[in-house]
């Protein structure tokens, strides 16, 4: 083990004696020494390595707005290779004429293997609040490809704006690139 060792930061080296941060070049006393050091032909050990990163959280917050009714994507996201994603999602749509509404909270678990997404069983709605008038409104989650995608569907002739908020929270066993 050597006295010195790198850090993440290229002009910094740690003293292992006392773990003192010291900047290379300084001309302090212990930039001096740490200098001589090297000049005798030493070498720092190095840094550190990064910690693996086994799970992270997305957090959501997409609106789009519909004046047909053609599926209409509100949500794309591509996910990382051997990785197991759980979301919880609400989405909120609302007729900008008329205040005809829906709501609809769900569940969903999917995964991305080295052949593309799959929907782990099937989405869970906890919660589908409509009124009458919305009733034709369609809300869909599924794969595509690699890809985790939220599409919602309104009405000809009518203005729906559309809220998805929620988090996404992903695994990787292996720990992520």
């Amino acid at each position: 083990m050597a006295d010195f060792q790198l850090t993440r930061d290229p002009v910094v080296v740690k003293r292992r004696a006392d773990g003192a941060s010291i900047t290379i070049g300084s001309t302090s006393f212990d930039g001096f020494a740490y200098a001589a050091w090297v000049a005798a032909g030493n070498t720092p050990d190095p840094a550190d390595p990064l910690p693996v990163r086994y799970s992270g959280k997305t957090t959501i917050d997409a609106r789009v707005r519909t004046t047909t009714a053609n599926v209409t994507e509100i949500y794309r996201a591509t996910l990382a290779q051997l990785t197991l994603y759980r979301g919880r999602l609400e989405l909120l749509g609302v007729d900008a004429g008329n205040g005809n509404a829906r709501y609809v909270e769900a569940r969903v678990v999917v995964k991305r293997l080295s052949n593309g997404a799959a929907l782990v069983g099937a989405v869970t709605v906890i919660t589908n609040l409509t009124d009458a008038g919305a009733a034709t409104w369609v809300v869909n989650a599924g794969v595509a490809g690699n890809d985790f995608v939220v599409t919602v569907a309104g009405q000809a002739g009518r203005t729906i704006d559309w809220q998805l908020a929620g988090d996404v929270v992903s695994f990787t066993p292996g720990g992520q690139p």
